[in-house]
C-alpha cells in the first residue's frame, strides 16, 4: 500500500485548469479515495486522470480540493480504511465491493461514492438503486446478466468449446461469487456446454485452479470481475496463456495486457462519472438523492496477438463487432 495526497491541479498530468470557475465553499475540501490496485498499476493513472479532469470540468480549481489517495493492492485494507475515515473527509470514494464494505462498516455518516461494485443492494450498501438511502451511492460495474454474454462470446470465439469455468474470489466477489454464477450456469446450459466454478483465496490458488480449468477437454475460462482478480490479472493472464486456455475477461486493460477477449466497461469513464457525484455531494446533495447508475456501454476488445499465440482463429463475424482489435 502506498499513500499519495494531491491537490486538484496536478500539472505533471498535463491537466489544464478552467478559468473563471470557483467552488461554492472556500477550500480546500477533503476527498478520500480508496483504490484496490497498486499506484504503479497502468490502469491507476487512467483512473486518476479521468477523475481529476472531470472535477475540473465541474468547476473545482487548484487549491479547492485535497484528494487523499490510498492504494490497497491486497485484502489487508482495514487499517488503511480506518486511517482515512479518521481524517473525516467531506466525501469518500471507494472502488470495488470489498473496499466499499470496509468503508461502510466504519462510517454511515460520511457521504460515500462507490465505484465498480456489482450488487450494492444485496451487499447492504443501499436500500434500492433509485433511492440508495443512508450515506452511499455510486456506480455498478456490471449487472448479473452480463455473465451470460461472457459465455456466449467465448463460445462464439471458440466454436468447439465444451466446458467453461468461472474464476472468482469468494472474499472479494459480490455475494461471495454467487452474483454472476446463476446467469453464467444458465447460459452455458442453453448452448449445450457444461460449467463449473473455481474460487481462489490467495495467489497460490491461481495456478492450480487455472490448471484444473485447462484440464477440462475443450475447456475455457471466464474471469469474473472482483478486486482480487483485477489486482492479480497479470498472473492470471500469464498462467492462462501458458496453459493454452481460451479466456474472456471483463475489463479492456486485461486484453491490452495479453488477455484473449475482454467484454466490459471502460473504467476511466466510470471514474469520470464518479467525480460528478463527488462534486454534487460537496455542493450539498445527499447520497439518497443520487440514484445508483448501471453501465450504459460495454466494449468488446479482442487481442489477435494472443489468439495467434494460442493457435486460435477468431471468426470474422466476431471481429467485425469488436470495438477494438489488438493486432
Amino acid at each position: 500500500m502506498r499513500r499519495r495526497d494531491t491537490l486538484l491541479g496536478i500539472g505533471a498530468m498535463g491537466l489544464c485548469l478552467p478559468s473563471g470557475l470557483h467552488a461554492e465553499k472556500a477550500g480546500p475540501r477533503r476527498v478520500g479515495a480508496l483504490m484496490p490496485i497498486a499506484e504503479s498499476d497502468p490502469d491507476a493513472s487512467r483512473r486518476v486522470v479521468a477523475f481529476l479532469k472531470a472535477l475540473q470540468e465541474e468547476g473545482w480549481r487548484e487549491g479547492d480540493l485535497k484528494i487523499e489517495w490510498r492504494w490497497v493492492a491486497s485484502r489487508s485494507a482495514g487499517p488503511v480504511v480506518e486511517e482515512l475515515v479518521a481524517l473525516s473527509p467531506d466525501v469518500l470514494v471507494a472502488s470495488s465491493t470489498a473496499l466499499t464494505r470496509e468503508v461502510l462498516q466504519r462510517t454511515r455518516s460520511i457521504p460515500t461514492v462507490f465505484v465498480l461494485v456489482a450488487d450494492p443492494v444485496a451487499s447492504g450498501f443501499a436500500e434500492s438503486l433509485a433511492r440508495p438511502g443512508a450515506n452511499a451511492t455510486g456506480f455498478l460495474n456490471f449487472e448479473a446478466s452480463v455473465a451470460s454474454k461472457w459465455v456466449q462470446l467465448l463460445k462464439e470465439a471458440i466454436p468447439d468449446l465444451a466446458h467453461v469455468t468461472l474464476l472468482f474470489s469468494p472474499q472479494a466477489a459480490a455475494q461471495g461469487g454467487g452474483y454472476f454464477y446463476p446467469a453464467f450456469e444458465t447460459a452455458a446450459a442453453a448452448i449445450g456446454i457444461t460449467s463449473s466454478s473455481a474460487g481462489v483465496e490467495r495467489q497460490a490458488d491461481l495456478q492450480p485452479a487455472i490448471a484444473a480449468a485447462a484440464h477440462q477437454p475443450r475447456g475455457g475460462l471466464v474471469v469474473a470481475p472482483d478486486a482480487f482478480t483485477a489486482a492479480n490479472r497479470r498472473a492470471i493472464i500469464e498462467a492462462v496463456n501458458g496453459l493454452g486456455l481460451p479466456a474472456i475477461y471483463s475489463f479492456r486493460q486485461q486484453a491490452v495486457e495479453g488477455g484473449l477477449i475482454a467484454y466490459g466497461i471502460d473504467t476511466p469513464e466510470v471514474f469520470r462519472l464518479a467525480a460528478t457525484y463527488v462534486s454534487r455531494l460537496l455542493r450539498g446533495a445527499q447520497p439518497t438523492d443520487l440514484p445508483i447508475q448501471a453501465p450504459t456501454k460495454l466494449e468488446l476488445v479482442i487481442n489477435l496477438k494472443t489468439a495467434k499465440i494460442l493457435g486460435l482463429t477468431i471468426p470474422p463475424t466476431l471481429l467485425a463487432r469488436a470495438d477494438e482489435v489488438i493486432e
